[in-house]
């Protein structure tokens, strides 16, 4: 605050604090003084006087005679500050009570009391000395004098004017000779001040007169000699800058030249970012909707009866389509990051399901090259949580392959531990994930290369291991997105350990084991498998659950543990990587099972032929490794025949990658989309479960029909004429008591969901992407309606099957509604472009893009898609191009009907 003041306020608060605090000090001490010493003197007056009074009124007590002690008491009371004299016996009865003539009240205040006794000499002769001892003392009563105050407190009065006008005397004096000592030297500053502005300005000739000696002189000096010195420098700065200004015009031209060429370059490498973008979201989205429909019908071919030779080709044909589609995804989510359009999806899950499902899919193409994959969840992580359960799979997915294509022998292992270095908040802990595996390992040199797009280990023409080179890039922003890290370690030959960690929030009050029972009474259960890890996956479950545990890791072990011991179940890992290895352990199977312990196999396997090969060897059940906890826990209490808990019917999700087609009998949906072929198709698809559709072609409509009737499940087309889908889904939601609980399920055919980022915020539960497969449809009720409702397989709901043998028809009746509907969708199409209205154009676009792809007519969907996006951006030029293109597909859709 000091540094902001000016030099004379400066100057003058230097003088003036040591004045200041040396008036106060010697004021302070000498006033003090003064009225220390009058308050003494008034004392020892009063103390005077009392004594004074009591020896003179000792002879007029004594003999009575009150004249005496009258006149004594007038004589007093004329005395300076004298207010009143009391005289009283010794038995305290007032003798004399006089007041001064001038009456003051009497105070607290204004008065002080001095008190004297009287007394009288008590004189004995004695018998031994001629003269007199005084051996006592006689009370013969107490006099009491009342001295005013009010002259002392004048004359402290009188002191404190005369210190305070002494003091304020000294600070004028000493603030004159301040304030001229600051005018001297602020004087010269101020000009040292404008002058330095004026320097500052430009104005390099300003010039301060010297009239200052000493320091302020020099100072003046000083400042001329720099201002000479910056003139010059300034002048020769001219002269420089007059020569680099011709030489810069003379290349002027040519830099402009080149900053147009430039800008060009930029525009041109937008517009190729750009249009690769939509080229791999086009091309993508193109991909995917066929190869949906490749692994869709290579699964129902799987369950229809095959010999081995064709069971062969077609899982061969699968791989290779799931592959495909791996890429296809890949390339899709790639645009997504490219485009900052990558959407995380927070919603309640089980963790240990998400990994679960991961190691499930993963395990075949383990076991195709004998590589053990073990799952090891620690006990102190909470496994109901909140975040993208699909996200974290598809981190796995990438990781685990990866592991799995560069190991040759040896074990996979995922492990699932807290971060302690991270997790500090109990309701949103970080989870570490590992995935750590036996393999060639990675260089610090190619390490640097990861996490980077179409970044891959082996470059080479001949490499061994395919893929995109995307899958570690996407899980890195994947891990981003969700606020995580992600990283690798790893030794060149010693394997590599790749890990992320997420932040997530824990659901409360879950039980996090629902359903699990646990043992009355403890079995004891034997573990054989030559992986120690493998072993450690299996201990735990079964001591949560109440088995004494003793682990075998050898064959020979095993059998030294059963001829010592009586087990209640025995659990063998066994391996069947190839012909002969798988003969010697049906051998061992049989073995152990002469011993008459019930006995489950886990084995690499999935094929129910081969599986009921282990259990004619002699295994009570068999299943496939890695196992997962739900159905361990229901094969153990099956085969021990133990009590268990009713819970929900357990799904292998392995034996059946599909969802289960759910049986809805009774149950009442809302449809609500403007667009004929698709409520048709939609509405059969639902029909084939048992429900009951109810159908709006806009949303005022079905705004109406939820007011009067409550639905299990509303279906919302995203654009709709009018009122939209999102609009429609807040009303409902605002003020509509039957269906505020309802789950609302958008329908769009946006590629990158643009428009689902805030659905939640209009009250839409989730979506589906158009076209609608029925696995899709199927699994969306069952993730919002199916645990309220019975499922049974596909085939034992009526007219599934007929769904199914109708197709050819219903896909006839479809393209009939749409044929019949192009000529108006045509109109509002070019009425829409001739009048530049882009947002109608695009509506109208986007509904003959869902009706085309319900229809199978792939170049009037592609087609219509394009229109759609010129329109959403509005780039005339392509807007242009996608209108004649999309015109050239509806006639000829027209003609090929007609024919």
């Amino acid at each position: 605050m000091i540094r902001s003041l000016s030099i004379n306020a400066r100057i003058l608060l230097a003088a003036l604090l040591p004045a200041i605090g040396i008036v106060i000090l010697l004021s302070t001490y000498f006033v003090r003084s003064q009225l220390i010493h009058l308050d003494q003197a008034l004392d020892q007056r009063g103390q005077v006087i009392a004594s004074q009074l009591a020896q003179a009124a000792e002879y007029g007590v004594f003999s009575g005679n009150n004249t005496i002690l009258v006149n004594l008491a007038n004589a007093l009371l004329v005395e300076q500050d004298v207010m009143r004299i009391t005289i009283s016996n010794v038995d305290d009865a007032i003798l004399v009570d006089m007041k001064n003539s001038i009456d003051a009240e009497l105070t607290d205040n204004n008065h002080l009391v001095f008190s004297s006794n009287i007394h009288s000499s008590n004189v004995t002769v004695s018998d031994f000395d001629e003269s007199l001892q005084v051996v006592g003392t006689i009370l013969l009563g107490k006099v009491q004098v009342i001295l005013s105050k009010q002259n002392t407190i004048a004359a402290k009065r009188k002191i404190l004017l005369t210190s305070l006008f002494i003091a304020l005397l000294v600070l004028s004096i000493g603030s004159l000779f301040a304030l001229q000592t600051g005018r001297s030297l602020a004087r010269p500053l101020h000009h040292l001040t404008r002058a330095v502005s004026a320097v500052a300005s430009g104005k390099l000739e300003t010039r301060v007169e010297q009239h200052s000696k000493g320091e302020l002189g020099e100072l003046e000096q000083g400042f001329n000699t720099m201002a000479s010195a910056l003139q010059e420098a300034q002048q020769e700065l001219q002269r420089q800058v007059d020569a680099a200004t011709r030489e810069l015009r003379e290349t002027l031209e040519a830099v402009e030249i080149q900053n147009v060429q430039l800008d060009l370059a930029r525009r041109h490498a937008l517009d190729v970012s750009k249009e690769k973008t939509a080229f791999l979201a086009n091309m993508s989205h193109e991909i995917r909707t066929p190869m949906n429909g490749l692994l869709g019908f290579i699964d129902l071919l799987l369950r229809t009866p095959l010999n081995g030779e064709q069971r062969e080709y077609t899982s061969t044909i699968r791989k290779s389509a799931a592959n495909l589609l791996i890429i296809v995804n890949d390339i899709l989510d790639f645009s997504k990051i490219e485009s900052n359009k990558l959407v995380i999806d927070s919603q309640p899950f089980n963790l240990r399901e998400a990994l679960e499902d991961s190691v499930d899919l993963m395990a075949p193409v383990a076991h195709e090259k004998n590589l053990e994959l073990v799952l090891l969840i620690y006990s102190d992580v909470p496994l109901n949580l909140f975040g993208d359960s699909n996200r974290i799979r598809q981190i796995l997915l990438n990781l685990i392959g990866n592991a799995i294509k560069f190991t040759e022998s040896g074990t996979v292992t995922v492990r699932v531990m807290l971060d302690e270095v991270e997790s500090s908040i109990d309701t949103c802990p970080a989870i570490r994930f590992s995935v750590t595996d036996t393999g060639i390992g990675l260089s610090e040199a190619q390490q640097q290369h990861l996490f980077k797009a179409f970044s891959q280990l082996d470059n080479s023409p001949a490499k061994r291991h395919g893929g995109t080179g995307l899958g570690l890039f996407i899980s890195r922003n994947l891990v981003e997105a969700m606020h995580g890290r992600i990283g690798i370690e790893s030794k060149l030959g010693q394997g590599a350990n790749f890990w992320f960690s997420l932040p997530l929030e824990v659901q409360r009050n879950v039980a996090t084991q629902a359903g699990e029972t646990t043992l009355d009474t403890p079995l004891n259960a034997l573990v054989y498998d030559p992986h120690d890890l493998a072993r450690l996956a299996l201990r735990h479950p079964l001591e949560e659950w109440g088995f004494k545990v003793k682990e075998a890791s050898s064959r020979e072990k095993l059998f030294e543990r059963i001829q010592s011991a009586r087990f209640d179940i025995i659990i063998l890992g066994l391996t069947s990587n190839t012909p002969e290895e798988t003969e010697r352990s049906h051998q061992f199977l049989a073995q152990v099972n002469q011993y008459g312990m019930p006995v489950i196999a886990m084995v690499s396997e999935i094929e129910h032929d081969r599986l009921q090969q282990w259990r004619d060897s002699g295994a009570s059940v068999c299943i496939t490794k890695p196992t997962r906890r739900e159905l361990l826990h229901r094969t153990l209490w099956q085969v021990l025949q133990l009590p268990e808990e009713d819970t929900e019917e357990f799904i292998d999700r392995r034996n059946t990658p599909r969802p289960v087609m759910p049986n809805l009998t009774g149950a009442t949906f809302l449809l609500a989309d403007d667009n004929e072929i698709n409520r048709k198709l939609i509405s059969l698809q639902l029909e084939s479960l048992g429900v009951h559709v109810d159908c709006a072609i806009n949303g005022e409509e079905a705004i109406s029909l939820t007011t009067n009737k409550h639905y299990d499940l509303i279906l919302m087309d995203l654009h709709m004429p009018g009122m939209s889908g999102d609009e429609s889904a807040r009303e409902i939601r605002r003020h509509n008591t039957l269906n505020q609980s309802t789950p609302i399920i958008a329908i769009t055919a946006n590629v990158f969901l643009e428009e689902t980022q805030n659905l939640r915020a209009h009250g839409i539960n989730d979506y589906l992407t158009k076209p609608i497969s029925e696995y899709s449809l199927w699994d969306m009720i069952k993730r919002w309606i199916g645990r309220e409702m019975s499922e049974r397989p596909a085939k034992a709901i009526p007219g599934a099957e007929s769904l199914l043998s109708q197709r050819p028809e219903i896909l006839k009746e479809l393209l009939n509604l749409l044929r019949k509907d192009l000529p108006d969708q045509r109109r509002n199409i070019a009425r829409a472009f001739e009048r530049k209205d882009w947002k109608a154009l695009r509506q109208h676009a986007h509904k003959l893009n869902g009706s085309a792809a319900y229809c199978k007519a792939d170049r009037l969907r592609s087609a219509a898609a394009k229109l759609e996006k010129a329109a959403y951006e509005e780039d005339v030029p392509m807007i242009e191009n996608a209108y004649v293109q999309c015109n050239q597909a509806i006639e000829q859709l027209i003609n090929d009907c007609i024919h």
